[in-house]
């Protein structure tokens, strides 16, 4: 007959956390990747590389729309000879001042 694992079988360090909604779901993923059996194998670890993996995915594809936008507004018909390298350049100075003034306008909040 098999057993049933529990929360605190599969993360050790349950008592850090006063309820199970409240863990990282990455932790817990972790966790169940390096669950040993009583062979010493990992039962689930395939399950857990497959969640992991599954949970880098970006849920929508807006930062690629976004990023489509600012490059047609860099390259346009007026500079449309412009070298990969400074396209990628500016593209990365335009996205990053993006998302640090709208972390800097979060923090004033």
């Amino acid at each position: 007959m098999l057993g049933t694992l529990t929360f605190p079988d599969i993360c050790p360090h349950f008592e850090e956390y006063e309820n199970v909604d409240k863990v990282d779901i990455v932790h817990f993923w972790s966790c169940l990747l390096h669950n040993t059996d009583a062979g010493g194998g990992h039962p689930f670890e395939a399950l857990a590389l497959f969640v992991i993996e599954a949970l880098t995915l970006p849920v929508s594809n807006a930062v690629v729309e976004r990023v489509f936008s600012f490059m047609n507004a860099i390259k346009g018909k007026q500079r449309n000879r412009l070298q990969m390298i400074m396209l990628e350049a500016l593209l990365r100075l335009r996205v990053h001042l993006k998302v640090s003034t709208a972390f800097n306008q979060s923090t004033k909040s």
